[in-house]
């Protein structure tokens, strides 16, 4: 097994995101979005799963699936989802997140984002691993 040394952390942002036509949007959470990247991001010790929404009424949904699996039926139901979802955090900017774990950690996070699309500063992941190993940030 191959041992990380830094603190890391995954935020799923939902706003501001470009549509194809290039236009500021949110974009809307889904039960994948909750679920299965919280069962990732627990399996892979990361610290904490930021699901990065601004509006009130999807922060709400995201609220009530977290009670629901954490506190609710769901949570003596599937214990393992409880787990996952323990590590899930709402936000409501990256700016927000970035401030908690500074505060959490007490040094500034390297901000990474991934993308579908290649750009001329995109990183290999094995590129970026080394990197990681080369400083102390979260």
């Amino acid at each position: 097994m191959v041992e990380i040394k830094n603190d890391i952390y995954v935020g799923l942002i939902h706003h501001p995101i470009y549509n194809v036509n290039k236009e500021k949007i949110t974009t809307t959470v889904t039960n994948l979005d909750l679920h299965d990247i919280a069962r990732a991001a627990k399996t892979y010790d990361i610290k904490k799963y930021f699901v990065i929404n601004h509006l009130k009424s999807q922060q709400a949904l995201i609220k009530r699936m977290k009670d629901y699996w954490t506190e609710g039926y769901g949570a003596e139901f599937n214990e393992n989802r409880k787990q996952a979802f323990t590590i899930m955090e709402i936000a409501n900017n990256l700016g927000e997140v970035t401030n908690l774990i500074e505060g959490i950690s007490g040094i500034k996070p390297k901000l990474v984002a991934t993308d579908a699309k290649i750009f001329p500063n995109s990183v290999s992941y094995k590129n970026m691993r080394l990197k990681m190993d080369e400083n102390d940030n979260p």
